[in-house]
């Protein structure tokens, strides 16, 4: 008799995080994510949240974190700036959570922010585990021929030339 194995697959939760003080590329990078996400998986928008940690409670962001999605199979829910925020509490329990893998996997957490290095504590051990995801991004300042380059291929998508 042979026997049969069952496997289940265990969902990992989505981690992305975009970061660097080149806030014009990471902003597009993060605008192509959720449209991405819209034409895939919520044409409506009604699963996509966009939240300023600047702005808004530790409390109101951590419950749209670890709310279902409506009516989909996926949500995303977008923080921008909490690395900047004062939110230690906060920032702890997202530490905590992305450690463990304790982020539900119907649910797509992008994380963006404009800073290299966190200056306090928690930040910098939040900053420290995000940048360890699969999906983590930075977004450096371009000099040089690393600038020449990203300006040619930006006229050229938008259709435009420069003259000498």
């Amino acid at each position: 008799m042979r026997a049969h194995h069952i496997t289940m697959h265990v969902q990992e939760s989505m981690i992305l995080f975009l970061y660097g003080p080149d806030t014009y590329r990471s902003r597009a990078q993060m605008k192509k994510m959720v449209a991405k996400f819209k034409a895939d998986r919520d044409p409506q928008g009604l699963n996509v949240i966009v939240l300023d940690a600047l702005v808004e409670t530790p409390g109101k962001i951590l419950e749209q974190i670890l709310s279902a999605p409506f009516l989909a199979e996926k949500r995303m829910v977008v923080i921008e700036r909490l690395l900047e925020s004062k939110h230690k509490e906060l920032q702890q329990e997202l530490l905590s959570r992305a450690k463990e893998g304790r982020f539900s996997a119907d649910t797509v957490l992008l994380f963006w922010d404009e800073i290299e290095k966190p200056k306090l504590k928690d930040a910098k051990a939040l900053f420290e585990e995000l940048k360890k995801q699969k999906f983590a991004q930075e977004f450096g300042a371009l000099q040089g021929r690393q600038l020449e380059t990203w300006v040619a291929a930006e006229l050229q998508a938008r259709g435009g030339k420069i003259g000498v």
